[in-house]
């Protein structure tokens, strides 16, 4: 018998369905007996490509994330709009990644692609954001922008998966994903930042204000965007401050708001702002699986067997802990 039984996602839909398991409302997979399956992750992270976390360990049972489909989709090809360049090392990256998946050959290969695609992203990357201009015009280079800060995250999480395959608990001593994200994490969030609220402008001139006054449905994107703004504290706070700075009082009529003097511009500051704080979440969820494997490390796959749950092959090449098989159906 292992030490703990080793759960996929695959095993808690099973789960759920056949009552084993149940989905509570604060967002918790707990087993019949009371002991918790899975935490799910923050809901900003639903539409990242990059999964908010891949293992987890709850007393005796282990979650751990189906990698196979997460690196599927990654596979798939849409209309690029890379730099010709960084579309070739991409590309590159995702072929290998894909003979691994077929053929459970080559890791090294893949592992090396991955990190010089990092680091060609990396600089120009950093080249973009520095000359991000808020009152540019050129749409077309947000949605570039866009792309290859998602790129970026994807080739982060292939870097990282296929280190630990490669090292296994030897990933505690890899410090170049660790610093690149770091490095990128805090030149996204400057900009970020600026972009949302320049401190040399006054308050009523920021995309807060902007989506207060003319967001319609968007303003619920406030309370989204603070979360990633470390200047404000929560959206009761930008409320205060906007009604203390921003609130026009009149002897003769009802008090009003001040509002950004420029619309167009205060969009096109949106747009830049939603990209970057989408590029956080992503971010963040490849800081989450870092140290979620870090933790893998201190766990023996010898200690853990598959849940009896668990049906068909198992992918022990792309598994993040490859368990005992004896409970496989």
């Amino acid at each position: 018998m292992g030490k703990y039984d080793l759960i996929t996602d695959s095993d808690i839909r099973r789960g759920i369905e056949e009552g084993e398991f149940k989905l509570e409302d604060v967002s918790i997979v707990r087993h019949r007996t009371g002991h918790v399956v899975k935490h799910l992750k923050n809901n900003d992270a639903t539409e990242s490509p990059v999964p908010p976390t891949i293992f987890q360990v709850h007393k005796n049972i282990i979650y751990q994330a189906d990698l196979e489909p997460i690196l599927s989709a990654m596979l798939e090809l849409k209309n690029s709009e890379l730099f010709e360049d960084l579309n070739e090392r991409y590309q590159i990256v995702l072929s290998h990644l894909k003979y691994y998946i077929s053929h459970e050959k080559r890791l090294d290969e893949l592992n090396s692609k991955s990190m010089e695609a990092l680091t060609i992203f990396d600089t120009r990357l950093k080249r973009c954001l520095e000359g991000v201009n808020t009152g540019s015009s050129a749409s077309v280079e947000i949605s570039r922008i866009s792309e290859m800060l998602e790129c970026y995250s994807k080739l982060s999480f292939i870097y990282l998966l296929s280190t630990w395959w490669l090292h296994k608990e030897g990933i505690a001593k890899d410090l170049f994903l660790s610093e690149k994200i770091h490095n990128m994490e805090s030149l996204v969030k400057e900009v970020y930042k600026h972009v949302l609220w320049d401190n040399n402008q006054p308050l009523s001139e920021s995309v807060y204000a902007y989506l207060f006054i003319h967001g319609g449905e968007n303003i619920h994107k406030i309370d989204k965007f603070i979360k990633n703004d470390d200047r404000v504290e929560s959206a009761l706070d930008f409320f205060e401050s906007y009604r203390n700075d921003c609130m026009v009082k009149s002897a003769r009529s009802n008090p009003s708001f001040q509002g950004v003097n420029n619309i167009w511009h205060a969009e096109y500051n949106f747009e830049i702002a939603e990209m970057l704080n989408n590029s956080l979440v992503q971010i963040k969820c490849v800081k989450n699986n870092f140290n979620e494997l870090l933790e893998a490390g201190n766990i023996d796959g010898k200690d853990c067997e598959a849940s009896s749950l668990h049906k068909g092959d198992y992918l022990q090449h792309l598994s993040v802990i490859s368990p005992q098989l004896g409970n496989v159906k």
